[in-house]
């Protein structure tokens, strides 16, 4: 069964591609940029001056207030989340299976929520905390949870790189990719570096997240980097202006909440309310430039994560549901018909 919305996005992957190739730029389809701290320590933290500067360097970790929660929940108030470290990574693949479901299986509500019928906020924090469960209490790693939920390979195919001591960029067989463990053993990739692979992983309407890490750097205080690793999820890119676009767990761009400064949104202390429209426009997401593992800054408000490594990388790769298609098929062909109509 397909709803309209389906059919409009397959209306525009026939178009794009009798078009001979992707308009750029180009973005993930209903991908959201989903707020890490959402129910957790509510103070702002690092904390910032009125013009958004930090002000101190990052101390420990403040705790939530309320205890942690045996479930998840979809509109449970209690700020519990990310009582001893942070939960980027689980936000970050939440954007992508939020994207995945309502794009490829609308109709199977097992991959990221389970209930029709809710606000986008309440999918965001049921679809977190409940990949916060399998993640941390009863998987070993992400390909585990997605067998777990229905999702193998026949349905949604996975795979790890990473970069190795010398540089060279490695598949991996899957393992605790949220963390800095220790690089596992891989073969080649057939990439050159993290560039080239997220350009192909998103021309091919794929889900890429990266893991940087802030090894080296010195002025921490005044990028407000608090973590070691920090795990983002790309949202699209402008091949055309070598380009990529970002949802960064540890920032609210557009909420009610998200401040001012040339940091607003960043860190603790900007969640958002029930009001705020869904986090999956262009706003939403930040612009960097990925020089072979390296991210660049290319906009002067948005500069923390500039020169930082990307080490590691998920890649998730849905197979549509039978039918899928041969309904792009059909559509290109009307497409096509139309425009050799005039």
């Amino acid at each position: 069964m397909y709803t309209s919305r389906k059919v409009a996005l397959l209306a525009c992957i026939a178009l794009f591609a009798v078009s001979a190739g992707w308009a750029t730029p180009f973005y993930l389809p209903s991908l959201p940029n989903f707020y890490q701290h959402q129910k957790a320590f509510q103070g702002q933290y690092p904390p910032q001056d009125g013009a958004g500067n930090w002000t101190a360097p990052p101390g420990a970790l403040p705790d939530p207030p309320d205890p942690l929660q045996l479930a998840p929940s979809y509109n449970s108030t209690k700020n519990w989340w990310e009582r001893g470290g942070g939960w980027c990574c689980t936000t970050a693949v939440s954007d992508m299976l939020y994207s995945i479901q309502t794009t490829y299986f609308s109709n199977d509500p097992n991959l990221f929520y389970g209930e029709l019928g809710h606000t986008w906020l309440e999918y965001m924090n049921y679809g977190i905390e409940k990949f916060y469960f399998d993640y941390f209490k009863t998987a070993d790693n992400f390909a585990t949870i997605l067998d777990n939920r229905g999702f193998g390979e026949d349905k949604i195919h996975y795979q790890e790189y990473f970069v190795d001591t010398t540089g060279a960029l490695l598949k991996s067989a899957p393992t605790d990719f949220c963390g800095v463990c220790a690089t596992p053993g891989g073969t080649p990739s057939g990439y050159s570096n993290m560039h080239d692979l997220y350009n192909a992983t998103l021309s091919q309407s794929q889900y890429i997240a990266l893991d940087i890490v802030s090894t080296g750097v010195t002025d921490t205080t005044a990028r407000g980097i608090w973590w070691n690793y920090h795990v983002i999820a790309g949202a699209g890119y402008d091949p055309d202006k070598n380009l990529i676009f970002i949802a960064d767990p540890n920032r609210n761009l557009t909420g009610a909440n998200k401040g001012a400064g040339n940091n607003a949104g960043i860190g603790w202390g900007h969640p958002y309310t029930s009001t705020d429209a869904f986090p999956g426009t262009a706003a939403d997401f930040v612009t960097y430039r990925l020089n072979g593992n390296k991210l660049e800054a290319v906009d002067p408000n948005n500069t923390a994560y500039d020169g930082l490594l990307v080490t590691r990388a998920m890649v998730l790769s849905p197979i549509p549901e039978p039918g899928y298609g041969l309904l792009v098929m059909v559509l290109s062909i009307v497409v096509i018909q139309r425009v050799r109509r005039g």
